[in-house]
């Protein structure tokens, strides 16, 4: 019993800690441009995302016209001010975690 209770503890201990992040915030929109070998990836409503490291996705074969659903991540510890977003391309099946570039935030130089 002592151990569930603990257990029951630490879960609720945790949930509490995000509540902000409960509900998913998402949109849609449509890629306008994918440049720089996907370095790139611009959006019909004018943003503009830079993927992350991706393993088994090639974010450079993705292509204008193709339906995006764009997802807030919740804040990461190390990072907490960086824009974290899952970009999920409906057409593909295929989501990329990327950088929202604004503010002059970016991973990868301005050309």
């Amino acid at each position: 019993m002592a151990i569930h209770l603990a257990h029951l503890v630490v879960c609720l201990s945790v949930s509490l800690s995000f509540p902000a992040w409960s509900a998913v915030q998402c949109e849609t929109d449509t890629i306008s441009a994918v440049r720089d070998a996907g370095a790139r990836i611009t959006m019909v409503k004018g943003r503009l995302f830079e993927p992350l490291g991706q393993d088994f996705i090639d974010p450079s074969r993705w292509r204008p016209q193709e339906q995006i659903t764009i997802c807030a991540e919740p804040p990461v510890p190390l990072a907490p001010s960086a824009p974290f977003y899952k970009l999920t391309n409906l057409s593909r099946g295929e989501t990329l975690v990327v950088l929202d570039v604004k503010d002059g935030i970016t991973r990868v130089p301005l050309n």
